[in-house]
């Protein structure tokens, strides 16, 4: 009979130890605190496939309207991706698809003395965000649109097509 009553207090000492340590460690917000990052879904090859699809869109878009956006005529596709795994972007649960094009160039003179053409970026995506999502829909894809773009070196620019 002791044995039992001693076993019954001791589970429940325990138990009331267990629920003070939990309830400090909450109030004091012990072990909570996560500095882990959570790593970003890998991507597959359809992802890869459907990004080379819109990046193939938009290089038709601007391989016909290239003069009056300021573009040079695009050239073969590997040139046009974004490098390293940076070509498709995962945000807020969205996916967006990063291409990157040549501004023309305009000579100067002297020897081989040049700067680019500087027709503003958001005269380039209005021209082409009328007209991409024909291409789009012609190649089978839901249409998209540029939704932001950005000067890089060397008179590259950068379009981020979306939903």
């Amino acid at each position: 009979m002791k044995i039992a009553l001693f076993t019954i207090v001791t589970c429940v000492v325990l138990i009331a130890v267990m629920v003070a340590v939990a309830y400090v460690c909450n109030r004091l917000n012990i072990g909570t605190r996560t500095t882990a990052q959570q790593a970003p879904l890998p991507l597959t090859p359809q992802d890869w496939d459907v990004y080379l699809a819109y990046l193939q869109a938009l290089m038709e878009c601007v391989a016909n309207n290239h003069n009056t956006c300021g573009l040079c005529r695009p050239g073969d596709l590997p040139q046009h991706m974004a490098p390293g795994l940076s070509g498709i972007i995962r945000k807020d649960g969205a996916v967006y698809y990063m291409g990157l094009f040549d501004r023309t160039r305009v000579f100067t003179g002297g020897m081989g003395k040049y700067t680019f053409d500087t027709t503003p970026r958001d005269r380039m995506v209005r021209k082409l965000n009328d007209l991409l999502p024909n291409y789009c829909i012609a190649a089978g894809l839901a249409p998209v649109y540029i939704r932001a773009s950005r000067d890089l070196d060397n008179g590259r620019v950068a379009f981020i097509l979306g939903l």
